[in-house]
């Protein structure tokens, strides 16, 4: 994180406005003893503080992608996948369901309005297939260097927290995935600009707070 922060040090705002920050979360739905939602990060599905337990077949999950940048709340997508062994979200699905699909949209549109344009992704195994890259490179999207492994740097993290917040407060409850789809839809679309812009417009202060740590792990 360190090197990152030195690479960024001058970036001012104008820089940041045009970088597309993305991000996937998973929500749970449980019949079990009422509705349970968990949003987690890939990766994290067996972390203890993103588990109940709960009988197989009550248990339903899905996955959403979702899409910033300064002044644009971006795309969200559901992302559909069988699950069980070999049934993730495997680079080919990466690109069909989100690379050819909202991502090349939003892109052409915004690349139209503010250019040039970086576009920022974790270090998910999808991500980093040759499939993934090649799409990317073929396509002119250049990759920001987000660090591995640092989501108190994105900006697009803490979003997740006002999504969740938005589905529990929904004025009906999901109960079901199709419910808990058109839920996380109006979650999404309700997240106020000026939230997503304060949370970019942190990026300098990040930087520097980096600096001044050593790299060391910020409250972002």
């Amino acid at each position: 994180q360190l090197s990152w922060a030195k690479t960024f040090k001058n970036w001012k705002l104008q820089h940041w406005a045009k970088v597309g920050w993305s991000d996937e979360c998973y929500m749970v739905i449980s019949n079990l003893k009422g509705t349970v939602y968990v949003t987690r990060g890939p990766g994290e599905e067996y972390s203890k503080e993103c588990l109940r337990p709960v009988f197989k077949k009550s248990r339903k999950d899905i996955m959403v992608w979702g899409c910033i940048m300064l002044g644009v709340n971006g795309p969200l997508v559901m992302m559909e996948y069988p699950g069980g062994k070999g049934g993730g979200v495997t680079g080919e699905r990466y690109r069909e369901q989100i690379l050819d699909g909202a991502l090349r949209d939003f892109w052409a549109r915004m690349t139209q309005e503010r250019r040039p344009l970086m576009f920022q992704q974790d270090g998910a195994p999808a991500h980093s297939q040759k499939l993934t890259k090649k799409w990317l490179e073929d396509h002119l999207i250049c990759l920001f260097p987000h660090p591995l492994a640092s989501p108190n740097i994105s900006p697009i993290e803490p979003l997740w927290i006002h999504f969740n917040s938005n589905i529990r407060n929904h004025p009906h409850p999901p109960t079901s995935v199709q419910e808990l789809k058109t839920a996380a839809i109006e979650a999404w679309a309700s997240i106020p600009q000026e939230k997503i812009n304060s949370h970019i417009e942190k990026m300098p202060a990040c930087v520097q707070a980096l600096l001044k740590h050593w790299g060391g792990h910020i409250l972002f």
